[in-house]
């Protein structure tokens, strides 16, 4: 595992010293080249200046396109390029970017577009540029030089300028300087490089051994924190639960023992049926406190794997029709439309009927309680390959993502108008859940806020097909 550590990362700091190196380089190498153009451009700056900044006024370029005055400024040029041996030619420009003087005569009195670094020379800054004799402004004038340097001088008198003159510099030289100190350069860059790899090399290898230590003490105390946070989470849900169990068990009860106080007080006399009334009702909280019982230990018994199922073949377009008829008889339901569709043909599914019949009573339940009065709820069967698919969906309030991925979850209830006028344990859905996990399936929900719920069994089918005809007429609950 050292041997393969220190390959990579050796690997690795090669590309990226690599890389810097480069990027380094490639920065001085375009410094140092800008750096020696400045300072040749200065030197012809301080030439042209000196040599012609005091010889030329506002009437000299005015005139320059007479006969004689061109022999004046062709003196001036040649004393230009005998004061420095870089210049090799020389244009002057007026305000309007026409040429007033220049070595080419074919450039004399034309007019060109004024570029980046004339117009800052006309506006009284010096500039520069590197350019070739491929150019417009160039085509005509003399062969010898592949790029010149182009120096843009301002030309001043009394105070304003009042033109321009552009001297052209051979780079020969300068190349060939600048080629020596490149080559100094990249060499001091490679051997800097070198150095550099060698000694992170070296401090990597003697490291290496003590980084794979630290990494599987990491990788120890990573462990321990996933368990730790296992067992937090552990404990969050076992105080839920008891929370959730307490608050559950706490409503039953406290109904109960009020009622059993009242009719034991002494000195009270009660009516036979205010007696039978306050008896009813403890006889329904009972019976919720049993059921709410038979629901936690099913749910612990599913959890251990330690549910008993008797298995065999089920109907479940017959059991659909069943479960939907039991609701009839339960009145303090809504009033609904349940429209029951299966094909004509649909395969038995392997369960325990009891099992399957209280998975399906629990959904087709909760869309009843949940969904506005005489809104329609619909069971469809489907066949998906070798799986049977049933879906019971409603027309009630829906649910959003974050409802959707706590609904299976035990005590849970979405917190809504609906729900909080409804009485319910939220143990429902997550029996329904692990019935059709132990049955060898899985249930989801579909939902958006607004347009009900879809919630989805899927089991496996078995080879035989049922003969009951689909359930297909509407009944009214």
């Amino acid at each position: 595992m050292r041997g393969s550590l220190l390959l990579r990362f050796s690997l690795l700091s090669l590309v990226v010293l690599l890389f810097i190196a480069a990027g380094l380089g490639w920065v001085l190498d375009r410094q140092m080249e800008r750096t020696a153009l400045v300072q040749q451009a200065d030197e012809v700056a301080v030439v042209v200046e000196g040599n012609l900044g005091h010889h030329v006024t506002r009437s000299d370029l005015d005139g320059a396109r007479q006969p004689s005055a061109r022999t004046w400024w062709a003196t001036l040029a040649h004393r230009l390029l005998a004061a420095d041996r870089h210049l090799v030619r020389i244009k002057v420009w007026d305000p309007g970017g026409r040429v007033i003087y220049s070595n080419n005569p074919q450039q004399i009195g034309r007019r060109f577009p004024i570029d980046d670094e004339l117009r800052a020379a006309l506006s009284g800054r010096r500039a520069m540029d590197v350019s070739n004799l491929t150019e417009s402004e160039n085509v005509g004038d003399r062969r010898g030089h592949d790029t010149l340097l182009e120096t843009y001088v301002p030309i001043r008198a009394s105070g304003r300028v009042i033109g321009a003159y552009e001297a052209y510099s051979d780079l020969t030289v300068l190349d060939a300087e600048l080629g020596d100190a490149r080559r100094t350069l990249w060499s001091s860059v490679a051997a800097g490089f070198l150095l550099l790899y060698a000694s992170l090399f070296a401090i990597v290898r003697r490291a290496s051994r003590r980084l794979v230590r630290q990494m599987r003490a990491i990788g120890t105390l990573e462990r321990e924190a996933h368990e730790a946070a296992a067992l937090r989470q552990v404990d969050r849900l076992k105080d839920e639960f008891i929370g959730g169990v307490s608050h559950e068990l706490r409503r039953p009860l406290a109904s109960i023992k009020g009622y059993t106080g009242s009719l034991l007080l002494p000195d009270a006399r009660w009516e036979p049926e205010v007696q039978r009334e306050f008896l009813e009702v403890i006889d329904e909280e009972a019976d919720h406190l049993s059921h709410l019982i038979d629901n936690l230990l099913d749910l612990a018994r599913l959890g251990s794997g330690s549910l008993q199922l008797n298995l065999e073949p089920l109907n479940l377009p017959l059991l659909s029709d069943q479960v939907v008829r039991r609701l009839r008889t339960q009145s303090q339901l809504p009033p609904h439309t349940f429209d029951i569709r299966f094909p004509e043909r649909f395969p038995y599914v392997e369960g325990d009927q009891m099992r399957m019949t209280q998975l399906l009573l629990n959904l087709v339940e909760n869309a009843a309680k949940y969904s506005p009065a005489n809104t329609p709820i619909l069971l469809e069967g489907r066949v998906e390959g070798d799986t049977a698919v049933l879906r019971v969906t409603d027309h009630g309030p829906g649910l959003t993502p974050d409802q959707m991925a706590h609904v299976f979850d035990k005590f849970y209830r979405v917190d809504s108008g609906l729900t909080r006028a409804t009485e319910g344990t939220g143990l429902g859905l997550a029996l329904c859940r692990g019935v059709a996990e132990a049955h060898g399936g899985e249930i989801s929900v579909h939902s958006e806020p607004g347009t009900g719920c879809t919630f989805t069994v899927r089991l496996p089918a078995m080879s035989e097909w049922t003969q009951t005809p689909p359930v297909l007429e509407r009944q009214e609950v």
